[in-house]
């Protein structure tokens, strides 16, 4: 056998090395990423389910009120949360949950009343009910 036929098989396993490792660390990243979506999926449906627990409160009960607060981040991932009409929306990354409302929320800003759409910024919010008008400060 030659030096020069060795050097070829030798160059050959090297790169077939090369290419399982190299597809070990896609399939790994590609495991990260869903591990990511997953855990996405999951801090949106549990703030969503905190502030819809606050908005149900509020719909359902007159003369209440509460504070609640939505974090900026969650796994490194911003959080936003907006209330469309009759839906409240709270995204985490990608990932969004969507949760039905059964009345109009209001948004107090500066002492006027917003109807939806509005978005709810990160930090604490003081929600009440009065004669059937839901609002968020």
């Amino acid at each position: 056998m030659k030096k020069a036929q060795v050097s070829v098989e030798f160059a050959g396993i090297i790169a077939a090395i090369l290419m399982i490792v190299l597809s070990m660390q896609l399939y790994f990243y590609y495991l990260a990423q869903q591990a990511l979506a997953i855990q996405n999926s999951y801090n949106a449906k549990i703030i969503g389910s905190e502030v819809y627990s606050y908005l149900s409160l509020a719909i359902i009960t007159n003369g209440y009120q509460s504070t609640f607060s939505i974090p900026s981040n969650s796994n490194a991932q911003p959080v936003n949360a907006s209330v469309q009409n009759n839906l409240l929306l709270v995204s985490v990354g990608n990932s969004t949950s969507a949760y039905p409302l059964t009345e109009t929320i209001y948004l107090n800003n500066s002492g006027n009343l917003t109807p939806p759409p509005f978005y709810l910024a990160s930090g604490s919010h003081l929600i009440s009910s009065s004669n059937n008008v839901i609002t968020i400060v």
